[in-house]
């Protein structure tokens, strides 16, 4: 039997972030439910901005050798996908929107067609539509690629400051049962 593959990608430039705290969790669901897992925190990388050329639309590679043309082929291979970002003025922290922006190569033969995503958030601003309004982010770009989104963790921490989501049991759990249920979708 295959053994399912899972990567997940934290969007947030801070080394203990909420956010990548949840990615981590959702991947601990998912391996303790069998599947191989791996995290890939953007903010440890050195990832150019797109140009915009557009030569990936008939390449399916981007002109850029940097890091991201291995993310994008690992990314290709695997079955499931975790996104997970601090929300950030209704949206995608910068460091995903470029990683969203840069993965543009996979729309040829879409690569990204089939598979199962699971997508979470953080933030610290009291009203809940910041974060819908990031997941929707997420969910549109998981929609661009035919990627389906199978279930998403929002999270509201009081101050934003790192690791508070530690504090967050019901949260982690919540995170921990959205891997779970990923592997379950695959």
């Amino acid at each position: 039997m295959k053994k399912i593959k899972i990567i997940g990608i934290g969007g947030s430039p801070r080394k203990k972030s909420n956010s990548n705290r949840m990615v981590e969790e959702v991947l601990k669901g998912a391996s303790d439910f069998g599947a191989e897992t791996e995290m890939i925190l953007l903010g440890d990388l050195k990832i150019e901005f797109c140009d915009g050329c557009l030569s990936c639309d008939k390449t399916g590679r981007c002109h850029f050798s940097d890091e991201m043309n291995e993310i994008c082929e690992k990314m290709a291979k695997v079955d499931g996908l975790v996104f997970g970002t601090p929300a950030r003025f209704d949206n995608v922290s910068g460091l995903m929107k470029n990683f969203i922006d840069r993965t543009n190569p996979l729309c040829k033969d879409s690569q990204l067609k089939g598979k199962k995503g699971a997508l979470v958030t953080a933030g610290y601003f009291p009203k809940d539509i910041s974060r819908e309004r990031t997941i929707g982010s997420l969910t549109n770009f998981c929609e661009a690629h035919k990627t389906e989104v199978i279930g998403n963790v929002l999270a509201y921490t009081k101050t934003g400051k790192p690791r508070e989501i530690e504090k967050m049991r019901n949260v982690l759990s919540r995170c921990y049962e959205l891997g779970k249920k990923l592997v379950q979708s695959i």
